[in-house]
């Protein structure tokens, strides 16, 4: 009886444990701190994302041309990788737009 009650505590406390460890993982995704996201895309939201809130803005994106907003082919291309015309990039944009 007593080996019962050991090897049911232990199997509680493990179960405790992976409870736990899972919990973690999906707080981690929950909050983003666990990202997947293209190379590209994370080495372009650095680069042009001037106030790190992880949009990048038409004003930011034109800052990569020399000629600012007035580069036709910027617009387009801005355009074009704003899937949902919101008038910012978001990762999941990016990722897209370096995926296809």
């Amino acid at each position: 009886m007593r080996l019962f009650i050991n090897t049911y505590t232990s199997m509680l406390k493990l179960l405790t444990i992976i409870l736990a460890l899972n919990n973690a993982v999906f707080a981690c995704e929950a909050l983003n701190i666990i990202d997947h996201h293209h190379r590209r895309s994370i080495k372009v939201m650095d680069r042009v994302d001037i106030n790190n809130d992880r949009l990048i803005t038409e004003i930011e994106f034109f800052s990569l041309s020399k000629s600012g907003g007035n580069n036709p082919k910027m617009i387009k291309r801005f355009n074009r990788i704003n899937l949902d015309n919101d008038q910012f990039l978001t990762y999941r944009e990016l990722d897209a737009w370096f995926n296809r």
